[in-house]
């Protein structure tokens, strides 16, 4: 990362093997090393506490469609590299059609029936 401005993004992918406790969260703690435009060496550190839920309605409700979105593109970006834009294109699609079916399953299914539809590709 030779340049960071204010108008940078930077995307993580976090994964966590163990249980996460609802009642005390998560804490997500990023150091950035970098140099001033005068040469002075400084550090940056962002702080983020994260709710837990166990509830994937709580989940869906909480997710920000506008970052997952921007998640996807880069990660497609990325994957286009070094892979096939077709099967980026198809791995995208699937992505996508796992968190439809999950949505389907745990939320739609409690509420009044309703036909979960997207556009064709």
């Amino acid at each position: 990362m030779a340049s960071i401005d204010s108008d940078s993004t930077v995307c993580v992918n976090v994964k966590h093997d163990d249980k996460l406790s609802e009642t005390e969260g998560a804490y997500v703690q990023v150091a950035v090393l970098y140099t001033s435009v005068t040469g002075q060496r400084r550090l940056r550190c962002h702080n983020l506490s994260l709710n837990c839920c166990s509830q994937m309605p709580d989940l869906f409700r909480s997710c920000e469609l506008d970052v997952l979105v921007n998640f996807f593109a880069k990660q497609a970006i990325r994957s286009c590299l070094s892979t096939n834009p077709k099967h980026v294109r198809e791995h995208i699609i699937n992505e996508v059609a796992q968190i439809l079916a999950s949505i389907a399953r745990t939320v739609l299914t409690r509420l009044r029936p309703v036909s979960l539809s997207c556009p064709s590709v």
